[in-house]
């Protein structure tokens, strides 16, 4: 009996030590705000040999990772973000797809893909991420005449500034 009460007391201080360094918890880091990146504009055009091959790049992509088969029709818009100076230059590029379906023969419905690509300065391009975008397109989808016309993306009409000075 004398011998049990010292053991209790020693048994009593080191769970009360153990509670103590357990719930003593490390501050919580204070959230770093990151600012998020713009996204301009290419200044290349849409129908230039860089932006149709990233976007065929995109469909090949896409078709390797999914069942159902995609076909290029053209890259409606192009955005990048970053710099080349700095490692971290992204280029967005969205295309306009043709998706044939299994019911009708020949007939297709259109759809935007969406791919990113990181773009070194030697002139690498990695396949980021390629989504399919769920929105459809309304109008015609002609694959095989490739009818431009009524696939052409609308822009904003640009205005012509007058070269001659103001009259009074």
């Amino acid at each position: 009996m004398k011998y049990s009460i010292p053991l209790y007391f020693i048994l009593f201080i080191s769970i009360i030590t153990i509670i103590n360094v357990n719930s003593a918890k490390k501050p919580p880091k204070k959230p770093t705000t990151k600012e998020k990146k713009i996204w301009k504009p290419l200044k290349v055009p849409l129908n230039g040999t860089l932006v149709t091959k990233l976007g065929k790049k995109g469909v090949d992509y896409y078709n390797k990772q999914h069942n159902k088969t995609l076909i290029y029709i053209n890259v409606t818009s192009g955005e990048r973000c970053g710099h080349l100076s700095s490692k971290n230059k992204k280029i967005r590029v969205t295309v306009l797809v043709g998706k044939t379906s299994n019911g009708k023969k020949g007939s297709t419905s259109c759809n935007h893909l969406r791919a990113v690509f990181n773009v070194t300065k030697k002139g690498g391009e990695k396949i980021i991420l390629v989504k399919l975008l769920k929105t459809n397109v309304t109008g015609n989808c002609n694959i095989k005449g490739k009818d431009k016309a009524s696939q052409k993306t609308t822009k904003k009409p640009t205005t012509k500034k007058n070269s001659k000075g103001k009259k009074n």
